[in-house]
Order: C-alpha cells, then sequence, then structure tokens
C-alpha cells in the first residue's frame, strides 16, 4: 500500500545548477550500495583525484557501511568548472549517492503518512523559485520509493516532557502554531514569541485541570479542544497582547546562545577535549558562560573562519531587516516561510516533546541573529547566509538537538529554560 506524501503547499525549487550544495562545508555520507555502484564505472576519469587515489571515498571508522565523499579543494571530487556533476553527465542521474539526489529534499514519516521537506540551504528554496514542489509528486515520490532516507517521528506524540497526544491532537496545535506564526500583519519575530507564550498558557492550563495525572487520557483532548477554539476566536488576541511585552533579558540570551555556539564548536573541532572529564565540561561551561555575560573575548561561529571581537558584534532583529544579497524577496518573508516549513517538515516533534522542539526552533531564531551580526561585523553582511549556516550546523543537515538528549543534565537545564514564560521573548530580543 502507498502511503501519502504530503507536501509543502507554499514552497517553490527548481535546481539552478549553482553548484553550492556540492562546494562548501556540506559532508556527504554515501551507503555502501552507492560506493559499490560508483565504483563500477569510470570514476576516475569523473573526479579531480591524485592518480594513485583508491576510492573517492573514505571509510567512517564509527559507521560501519558508512564513507565520506572525499572533498578536494572544498569541492565535490566530480564537481566540473561548469558547475555541474561530471557523473551525472556521463553515467546519468541515478548513478549520484542518495544525498545528492535527494537534496533539498528530506522524507518525516509521521501519522501513516510522508512528509515532505526541503532544506532552506539551498538559495533556490531560500527565495522560493521555480515551479511549486507540491507539482513534483511524481518525482519526489520516485527518490523516496528509490530508497531516500525517512526520519520517524516517535508514537505517541508528547505535548511535554510527561503528556502525550494522539496525532490529531498534535496536528490541531500544529495549525494553531502556523496560523500565529503566518500572522502577515505582526512581525515575524513577535509571532515567535506569541507561538511560545500560547504554548506555555497550554501548558500551564493543562498541569491546572489536572489533565497530566488523568489516567484515562481523556481529559487532555478535550482541554486542547476547548483552549484552541477560545484562541481562535479571539483571533490570537490575548497571546500576541502578552507577546509584546518587555520581558526580556539580554544577559540571559548571551549566556544561553554563548552556550549552545561553545557546545558546538567543541563538538565539531575539539571532540575529545569536551569529555575529558566531568568537571573539566563543568569548569568550561562556567567560564564561557561568565565571558559570554560579560561580554568578553570574542565570538566563534562555526564554519566561520574569522572569530568576532564582542565590541563589534551586535546581534539583534535590526540584522535581519534586509533583503536577499544577490536579489529577491525580502528576508522577513522568507523567515517566516522557513519557520512555518520547519513546523510542516516536523522538525518541532522529531527528536523529543512540542514544547522542546517549538523552544528549539525559536533557539534557532536567536542563532540567525547572531550568524547576521556575525558577517555584518565582517563586512560582508548577508542575513540568508546566516539562515543556511543555522540551517546547516543546527537544524535540517545536523543532529546538534538529539546531542542534548544524550546529556541528562544538560537536557534537563534546557528544557526548564524553554518552559520560562520569558524564554522567547528573551532569544528574541534580548
Amino acid at each position: 500500500m502507498d502511503l501519502t506524501l504530503r507536501l509543502p503547499p507554499d514552497i517553490h525549487y527548481a535546481c539552478r545548477q549553482d553548484g553550492g550544495c556540492c562546494r562548501d562545508v556540506f559532508e556527504v555520507r554515501v551507503q555502501a550500495a552507492d560506493v559499490e555502484k560508483i565504483l563500477g564505472v569510470d570514476w576516475r576519469g569523473c573526479a579531480r583525484l591524485p592518480a594513485n587515489a583508491e576510492a573517492p571515498f573514505r571509510p567512517l571508522k564509527k559507521s560501519p557501511g558508512e564513507s565520506l565523499l572525499e572533498w578536494v579543494g572544498g569541492a565535490c571530487p566530480f564537481l566540473t568548472e561548469s558547475n555541474r556533476c561530471r557523473l551525472h553527465e556521463r553515467h546519468g542521474f541515478d548513478i549520484k549517492p542518495m544525498p545528492c539526489r535527494a537534496f533539498p529534499y528530506r522524507f518525516t514519516r509521521a501519522g501513516g503518512e510522508v512528509y515532505v521537506g526541503v532544506s532552506f540551504a539551498c538559495p533556490s528554496v531560500r527565495k522560493n523559485v521555480g515551479p511549486p514542489v507540491a507539482a513534483q509528486e511524481e518525482a519526489i515520490r520516485a527518490l523516496y520509493e528509490a530508497g531516500a532516507p525517512a526520519r520517524i517521528v516517535p508514537e505517541p506524540v508528547r505535548f511535554d516532557a510527561v503528556t502525550p497526544i494522539a496525532w490529531d491532537d498534535y496536528l490541531v496545535l500544529e495549525r494553531g502554531l502556523d496560523e500565529i506564526l503566518g500572522r502577515e500583519d505582526r512581525p515575524v519575530e513577535r509571532c515567535l514569541v506569541a507561538g511560545h507564550v500560547w504554548l506555555g498558557m497550554l501548558a500551564r492550563l493543562l498541569s491546572a485541570a489536572g489533565a497530566r495525572s488523568d489516567p484515562s487520557g481523556e481529559s487532555v483532548p478535550k482541554v486542547l479542544a476547548l483552549y484552541v477554539d477560545r484562541s481562535r476566536d479571539e483571533n490570537y488576541g490575548r497571546v500576541f497582547e502578552l507577546a509584546q511585552r518587555p520581558a526580556a533579558n539580554p544577559v540571559l540570551k548571551r549566556m544561553l546562545l554563548g552556550a549552545f555556539v561553545s557546545f558546538r564548536d567543541a563538538l565539531r573541532d575539539r571532540p575529545g577535549r569536551l569529555f575529558q572529564g566531568r568537571l573539566a565540561f563543568i569548569a568550561r561551561t562556567v567560564f564561557e558562560n561568565a565571558r559570554h555575560w560579560a561580554r568578553v573575548g570574542s565570538v566563534r561561529l562555526p564554519p566561520l573562519k574569522e572569530r568576532v571581537r564582542y565590541r563589534d558584534f551586535h546581534p539583534g532583529a535590526a540584522a535581519l531587516r534586509g533583503g536577499e544579497a544577490d536579489g529577491g524577496s525580502d528576508f522577513q518573508v522568507c523567515l517566516r516561510r522557513y519557520f512555518r516549513h520547519a513546523l510542516f517538515r516536523k522538525d518541532a516533534i522529531c527528536h523529543s516533546d512540542l514544547l522542546w522542539g517549538y523552544g528549539y526552533m525559536v533557539m534557532a531564531y536567536g542563532l540567525v541573529q547572531w550568524y547576521a551580526a556575525a558577517l555584518e561585523a565582517a563586512g560582508a553582511p548577508d542575513p540568508p547566509r546566516a539562515l543556511a549556516l543555522v540551517e546547516q550546523y543546527y537544524m535540517h543537515h545536523s543532529s546538534f538537538d538529539q546531542t542534548f538528549l544524550y546529556h541528562p543534565a544538560m537536557a534537563n537545564l534546557i528544557q526548564r529554560l524553554f518552559r520560562k514564560p520569558n524564554f522567547a521573548h528573551t532569544i528574541v530580543g534580548g
């Protein structure tokens, strides 16, 4: 029985063949079947590799059966000067590794259906150019049936760490969040805060109604339905009123985002250093938080090579007001489309509960601010690139959010911060 493909209704895409996904910092993990297929053709005549190279891949010791495509000069060895894939030109589309064939799509299985998401690391997706993704179902289905990997949403879906909810009830909440984020009469950052306020009010209502401790679980959908109906009746007026209150804490914002970036940086560049001991980790965390609290030293945002001195570093919503660097739609429109699509592709529930996932999305907005400010300080302002980097390093192409789940103490701390009523105010406006 064929699964139903759910395609995003407001996303357009067509490959511009600019080679952007074939260079820079993408890692292409290749499965054994694709390795065997490529080694079975004249790959040497297609690759820019030394004559004595045994293969265009490097096996991953920690992931048996997987290999990394060898990068040459920061680009795929099969990339031509005209930004075409020489493997594709000589041997057809199907010879390429699955990650290359599937980009920018990613599939998520949830509720008995398959949701098709796209990556905003792709400039064509950010600019929303090309035919609608919804009109490309045949080609997308062929990719999925050819074995493109799919994320699987854990069941049951949870509202928070202790409250399971039915799939249909989750979709009702997702629709409410999408309606809040889609309010074009409000700035996108205010909509993000409003979404967090809306979920926080619901969490307190569930607790006050005793729904979490109801062994039958019947009270949860009733409370959800009543809450959502009342919110819609008032057009989310109360939520946006609370979202406008000045409750931001700039010190907490620096410390939290600084801890995220430092942790990500350590995992990438110094994998052994972070885990030499629990005391060493705690000491490093305290030091980094103190430094960010005092605005001392500099900020390093991978993969940007230059550190940004704190005195030149001014992140905030103002850094995201510009348009596309190479011409195109206003970046605020792009940001709104991005966060609504992140909901559609089920980012908020793929690895944990809805409260955690939405809090992580808010963190992503703060990180886009930071990357945009870093690029501006370096003399190369480019908000769209800031979004692409966050998408690569923290969201769509990264398992960084899962890292916290393997460190219970840190996960608990972050979860508690996500639940604070002023958390989104702080990350967005601090």
